[in-house]
């Protein structure tokens, strides 16, 4: 006899969580990108991708991907470097300040999330389709299961459960 987790309100929740969680240091980690960008340019990217790959490319100088970031990061334009750190800093900024949101289960939180975050689906989609890229679809796909969290946790709000925002922030359990 199987049980499917799947319909768990608790499962629901606690994997809520851990997606929004995820999302946030998402967001923190796009928001030090774009710092890093603003402040250090090309050269601190193309420092930052040499270190990261340089025990790869000693072990296998064929390695294609840390040969396709070491290529990529040294061709990096100055208006490219400066429109990814806008990108990364106002992507990081939605993000972190929608994870606060959700997390500290305000109401109207869900509803901006979940436009928010469908916006940025339908844009991975599109990008997607042109590119056929691996971990962008992959992000899509986890993006989607986190839409369909938000849109399960924001059910289960509106139904009148959890009202009591506090008891569930530092907990990480769901008021009934």
């Amino acid at each position: 006899m199987s049980t499917s987790r799947v319909g768990d309100p608790e499962w629901l929740h606690r994997s809520f969580r851990a997606g929004i969680w995820l999302k946030g240091l998402n967001g923190a980690t796009e928001l030090v990108g774009g710092l890093v960008l603003l402040i250090g340019g090309r050269p601190a990217i193309q420092d930052i991708v040499l270190r990261l790959t340089q025990q790869e490319i000693l072990e296998d100088p064929r390695d294609p991907v840390a040969n396709l970031l070491v290529h990529a990061a040294s061709g990096l334009s100055i208006e490219t470097a400066r429109f990814a750190a806008f990108y990364l800093l106002v992507h990081g900024a939605i993000k972190v300040g929608l994870v606060a949101g959700l997390l500290r289960r305000r109401r109207r939180a869900f509803p901006i999330a979940l436009v928010a975050l469908g916006a940025m689906v339908a844009y991975q989609l599109f990008r997607w389709w042109l590119t056929r890229s691996l971990p962008l679809g992959l992000l899509t796909a986890f993006d989607l299961a986190i839409l369909w969290l938000i849109r399960a946790e924001w059910h289960h709000l509106r139904r009148g459960a959890g009202t009591d925002a506090a008891s569930s922030v530092g907990s990480g359990s769901r008021p009934t």
